[in-house]
């Protein structure tokens, strides 16, 4: 193994003044955390659901679980609708996106694109859309949020009582 010193520079045949090149990074760092954001709680949407379909499975003729059983079902049903506007569920490949609209972790990717596309400051509706992309994310994380602080905790605490496994969230 060796080391050695290395100085990243910009390409010397791009003429962009830093402070763009820096508005670019700033703005693709933005973007990048909230379809961080997205993914984050896709995942956790997703192992939360195995988690839950395994417990169905398991307990789905102990009678201690019918109360447990019957909210996890109701948390699944919550989680269906906040799932849905973050990725369209239905596409499995490429082309089903011809069928079904994109969703927001897609819109988010697509201005991403954008703004790297070329070497200078993003545009006034490059920001526009982000914040626009923004808002339309906030309302529902915090529906996310809100099943995850409040609906995941009452379904631990039925399984508690119950006596069986609860369900994590990493």
């Amino acid at each position: 193994s060796e080391t050695a010193p290395l100085t990243v520079q910009l390409d010397p045949r791009v003429k962009t003044p830093a402070a763009d090149i820096q508005k670019q990074f700033d703005l693709l760092m933005q973007i990048r955390g909230r379809v961080n954001d997205v993914h984050d709680a896709i995942d956790n949407m997703k192992d939360l659901r195995t988690q839950i379909q395994a417990l169905r499975k398991r307990h789905e003729k102990n009678e201690k679980a019918k109360d447990l059983l019957a909210q996890a079902d109701a948390l699944e049903k919550k989680l269906a609708p906040i799932e849905q506007e973050l990725y369209q569920t239905k596409a499995q490949s490429g082309q089903d996106l011809l069928n079904w609209p994109i969703q927001l972790n897609n819109k988010l990717l697509a201005l991403a694109g954008v703004v790297e596309s070329a070497d200078t400051a993003p545009t006034q509706q490059s920001y526009d859309v982000f914040r626009y992309l923004t808002g339309k994310l906030d309302p529902v994380m915090a529906k996310w949020k809100e099943v995850r602080d409040k609906e995941v905790p009452a379904l631990n605490k039925k399984a508690r009582e119950a006596e069986l496994p609860a369900v994590t969230l990493v």
